[in-house]
């Protein structure tokens, strides 16, 4: 007869369920650890969780140190700990896989808590399903019992499992047994963790230690009561303390053996646990930025959430605070709902952007030199983790971080050797960055718009780096399409070099710049669409490639500016001689015009205006001096007689009229009477001849004349020009009878002046090669804005009433010193141009010091 009573069989029963439930829950979690053990999350996690116990058990009492060995000839690998004892309660959860209570722990002078002791814990039976336990018992009064085990989950069904629970707890149910420790040393290494690694557990072994290599600096710099961590055979992480650089800010210093610190520079919130971190190097007052690796988890909770490396952030968000998504510690939640752990974590979030921010605005207004600072800008839409609520983070963090970005100075540039950050939308610009897909196309678009103006660019060596981060919208990028959009849209050359400021070699520049456009499909397309227009011609103008063709190089410029004259401006058509284009964009090589097609074109212009002079049409008197330079050309170029044909044979009655011709004949009948009568037998003896017959006494300067040749208007000015000329006796002498009180001649000369730039205007504007709509007055005689043949060019204007021309303003050499830019006098009979072979020829100057 049983004499079990019913209470007995209840706690049989209540037992046996204990016993199913431990043994099924461990049979699940093994099952998912090894359906895992390729996953390289799990076999990057076991290390943190062993970490993360031992900093539990140390708690605020002292520092914690680890040291961690892995002998590969034994095949097994040790982590020890100097963690405080294990108490029963905590062993036995071990054993049955049990979660504890949360621990509240001591980390940087706050009260946090950290994990639940065991659960995470099965994580490190991926390195092998049998571990041996060494530590300490404390059973309060009882005293302290050294004590091993081994915890044994090899079990392939839930039987064999509980057996070796069984096993293990029949070892605790006899620590009683066991004699007590004396005199124990909590500062030594009295916990250890021995696996014996199987299969793939030593290549698990060193996933986790090269995982903790990378991300461990970071934790320590979140949890400084982590004194050291030793790898045996490796090296050894010793926690050196920090630098507070300003309120909030700190770097700290992690050394590494005996030669390496690396550096973490943090961000801290003074109100809430929110920390974020990134790595710097520090020397002096130069901090420079280093990249995340990109094996690294972008948030963690004092410990990395392994996956969280697509977060696409440039640096770390840390919380001992966040609520953990799953027991795989592989994100947080922030779905979309209203719970009181999501709605903790989105304000942890969201303080972390709030210390981004602060740590853009530090850069850009600190006094330390940052370098490598794009590192802040890599900030994206994150991976599409299944815990993250996409809509929120996009609107709450990513937009107000990447408009913090746009604004922040950030961006290294560099002037004449001058390093200096700019942001990327400033208030009155903003940085261009070189954008392709290929990495040798964006170093020539940077060497390209390298120019004194216009473009501002990242310094080279971080181009690339730009280019990969790239979010932002492509109105900043510089793209083959926004540069042949920029280019066309200047529709000059003389455009285009005001805007960049290239003087020497531009033409060279515009060939390459044309050239690049070759790089990019979509862009050749247009400009065979001739939806672009990127040909220079001759005038210096931008037109499409329908209108543009090869000049053969044979056409004299004296028949293109014939033709120009006779209203067919053949320049327009014409590419520029000293540009090559090649590639998709080149101009087809059947499209070229030679001297053949210019004399063709100057004989039709003839014709028709001979045939209106015919019907009545009286010509132009600039269609008529052209018929005479025409002639004087065709009578000192005969090669060309066949191209012209009829028109040369009979060039005197094409363009020549009868009055002409006959005050031709009487001037050469009167010119050879004359040297004949003389003994004279060339035009240059008989310049000789008169020259010297004209010679007379020189006479003295009028004070009202050298007024006028100086362009003197005030007072001040007089006294200047005194000074200026005190070495010239013949200036002297004429100044020093100008009375200072005589105003009425000053006036004059600024009437004098206006005058002049009157007529000189009046006579441009009817000119066809000037375009003078954009006249401006620089100053009291120089004139900006004036286009002739396309290019923009500078006059000095003067009158021309005294007989003489003298410069007296700074700003007058200057704009001679550019032999495009023009002088041009006025004495009201006359407008003209003062040449510097007119000045040769007055001057009677043969020869020139160099």
């Amino acid at each position: 007869m049983n004499s079990n009573s019913i209470k007995d069989l209840v706690l049989q029963n209540q037992e046996a369920i204990a016993i199913k439930a431990i043994s099924e829950k461990i049979f699940t979690l093994m099952q998912n650890i090894r359906s895992g053990a390729s996953d390289n999350s799990y076999q990057r996690r076991w290390v943190w969780e062993l970490l993360q116990n031992a900093m539990d058990t140390t708690n605020s009492e002292r520092l914690t140190k680890v040291q961690i060995s892995i002998n590969e000839i034994n095949q097994d690998l040790t982590f020890k700990h100097n963690g405080n004892p294990f108490k029963v309660d905590n062993i036995t959860y071990l054993v049955n896989q049990q979660s504890s209570k949360p621990r509240l722990v001591h980390i940087n002078d706050r009260k946090r808590t950290i994990g639940k002791f065991g659960t995470g814990f099965i994580t490190t039976h991926l390195l092998s399903e049998k571990v041996t336990l060494k530590s300490t018992v404390d059973a309060d009064d009882r005293g302290h019992k050294h004590f091993g085990i081994l915890l044994d989950r090899s079990g392939k069904d839930e039987a064999e499992l509980y057996e070796g629970v069984k096993k293990s707890m029949d070892i605790l149910l006899n620590l009683d047994q066991l004699p007590d420790v004396n005199n124990y040393d909590k500062t030594q290494f009295n916990t250890e963790f021995i696996y014996h690694l199987q299969g793939d557990g030593l290549q698990v072994a060193k996933t986790g230690i090269d995982d903790l290599v990378q991300s461990l600096p970071f934790t320590m710099a979140f949890v400084r009561n982590i004194e050291c961590v030793e790898i045996v055979n490796g090296s050894k992480y010793v926690y050196r303390g920090c630098e507070e650089l300003t309120s909030g800010i700190y770097i700290h210093s992690i050394e590494i053996g005996n030669s390496e610190i690396r550096k973490i520079l943090t961000v801290e919130s003074s109100h809430i646990d929110a920390i974020i971190a990134v790595e710097v190097k520090k020397q002096d007052n130069v901090i420079e930025f280093v990249e995340l690796n990109e094996s690294t988890p972008r948030l963690f909770c004092n410990y990395p959430f392994i996956g969280t490396e697509l977060m696409n952030l440039p640096l770390i968000f840390n919380s001992s605070s966040f609520n953990v998504y799953q027991e795989r510690r592989n994100g947080i939640i922030l779905k979309n709902a209203d719970t009181n752990e999501i709605n903790e974590n989105k304000r942890l979030i969201t303080e972390c952007k709030n210390l981004y921010v602060q740590l853009l605005n530090f850069v850009s207004e600190s006094s330390f030199v940052f370098k490598n600072s794009y590192v802040l800008a890599d900030c994206k839409m994150p991976d599409n983790y299944e815990w993250l609520y996409t809509k929120w983070y996009e609107e709450t963090i990513l937009k107000p971080l990447q408009q913090a970005i746009l604004k922040a100075r950030i961006v290294e540039t560099e002037q004449n050797g001058v390093i200096n950050r700019k942001a990327i939308k400033g208030n009155d610009e903003t940085i261009d960055f070189p954008f392709h897909k290929e990495e040798s196309v964006r170093e020539k678009i940077y060497d390209l718009c390298n120019t004194p103006s216009h473009f501002s660019l990242p310094i080279k060596k971080h181009i690339h780096k730009w280019h990969r981060i790239n979010w932002w919208e492509d109105a900043y990028d510089l793209s083959i399409k926004n540069l042949a959009n920029w280019f066309s849209k200047q529709q000059n050359l003389l455009n285009i070099q005001d805007s960049v400021g290239v003087k020497e070699n531009f033409i060279e520049w515009v060939e390459k710049f044309i050239n690049i456009f070759n790089n990019e499909e979509s862009i050749i397309g247009l400009i065979n669409q001739n939806k672009l227009a990127i040909y220079p011609n001759q005038n210096g103008k931008l037109v499409p490639k329908n209108i543009v063709y090869w000049d053969n190089g044979d056409i004299p410029d004296a028949l293109k500016d014939i033709l120009l004259n006779l209203e067919i401006d053949v320049r327009n058509i014409l590419l520029d001689k000293n540009i090559f284009v090649s590639g998709g964009i080149a101009i087809d090589k059947e499209k070229v015009i030679d001297v053949k097609y210019v004399i063709q074109q100057i004989k039709d212009q003839v014709n028709k205006f001979n045939s209106d002079k015919m019907k009545g049409v009286l010509l132009k008197e600039e269609i008529q001096l052209t018929f005479k330079k025409l002639y004087i050309w065709l009578c000192e170029n005969h090669d060309y007689s066949e191209h012209f044909g009829e028109l040369y044979n009979n060039k005197e009655t094409r363009l020549l009229d009868e009055e002409t011709i006959k005050l031709s004949i009487e001037s050469d009948q009167k010119t050879k009477a004359i040297m004949d009568k003389y003994g004279i037998t060339s035009i240059d003896e008989l310049e000789v001849f008169l020259e010297k017959k004209n010679v007379k006494k020189k006479e003295p300067l009028k004070p009202e004349n050298l007024l006028i040749s100086l362009g003197i208007t005030s007072v001040d000015e007089l006294e200047r020009a005194k000074l200026m000329f005190a070495d010239n006796k013949e200036i002297t002498e004429a100044l020093s009878h100008i009375s200072s009180n005589d105003f009425e001649k000053l006036e004059q000369v600024l009437k004098l002046i206006k005058r002049s730039k009157d007529n000189v205007k009046r006579k441009l504007q009817d000119h066809p090669l000037y375009d003078c709509s954009n006249w401006v007055e620089s100053s009291l005689t120089t004139i900006n804005g004036i286009i002739k043949n396309g290019l923009q060019i500078k006059l000095v204007i003067r009158p021309g009433d005294g007989e003489q021309i003298i410069l007296f303003y700074p700003e007058e050499y200057e704009t001679l010193e550019n032999n495009m830019n023009e002088l041009w006098y006025d004495n009201e009979k006359e407008q003209a141009i003062y040449t510097f072979g007119r000045f040769l020829k007055k001057a009677k100057i043969s020869r020139m010091p160099i």
